[in-house]
């Protein structure tokens, strides 16, 4: 549940300049031209602006604000760092990508750019085999739904355990460098688990 906004002085244009209004028979008895007409109402219309403008940021959280709070609850910001994300080029035939390849996403919100040149084959994965145990299991058909979720290893991968990938094409040349990625319900514990792999 948020917290509810804070208020400090609601006061709008027209009560500011009634406010000011007001006061002038007593501040300025000799000031008897209360029209719009006159140049001092123009200059108590100007101030009224200006002190709401004022009272609106008055009650506005900054961002200078809103770090101190963060730091009264022990939280500190991390330092800038460059976002990651998996992205899925598919081709009909293969292509070799530069560095620097930009992918927008679907609205066009987030764009990110490919960092290293990069070899896209035309292969797709057709068979998933695991063995645990000494046992096979067939999970293509889970592999390709993404929506029965499998641990390719077993609860407790043992030694001699293996997943087996299967493509209708070479994924490359020989000695080509290829990247697996293996995804999991938690995005976050994802990017943890790969992070970690690549150190």
């Amino acid at each position: 549940m948020p917290l509810p906004g804070l208020f400090l002085d609601d006061r709008a244009f027209e009560q500011l300049l009634e406010e000011a209004r007001e006061r002038l028979p007593v501040n300025a008895p000799e000031w008897t031209d209360y029209n719009v007409s006159d140049p001092g109402i123009t200059l108590l219309e100007l101030f009224a602006y200006l002190s709401e403008t004022l009272l609106y940021r008055l009650d506005r959280v900054s961002e200078r604000h809103y770090r101190a709070f963060l730091r009264l609850l022990g939280c500190t910001p991390r330092p800038a760092q460059v976002a990651h994300a998996v992205v899925a080029f598919r081709a009909e035939q293969p292509v070799s990508l530069p560095a620097g390849v930009q992918v927008a996403s679907a609205n066009g919100d987030t764009v990110f750019q490919t960092g290293a040149p990069l070899h896209v084959a035309d292969a797709r994965l057709t068979a998933v085999i695991t063995k645990t145990g000494g046992r096979f299991e067939d999970h293509s058909a889970a592999n390709a739904g993404l929506d029965a979720p499998f641990l390719a290893l077993g609860a407790h991968p043992q030694p001699g355990d293996a997943l087996y990938l299967g493509f209708d094409n070479p994924l490359g040349s020989e000695g080509s460098r290829l990247r697996l990625f293996v995804i999991g319900e938690d995005a976050t514990a994802d990017l943890r688990t790969w992070q970690a792999l690549r150190e």
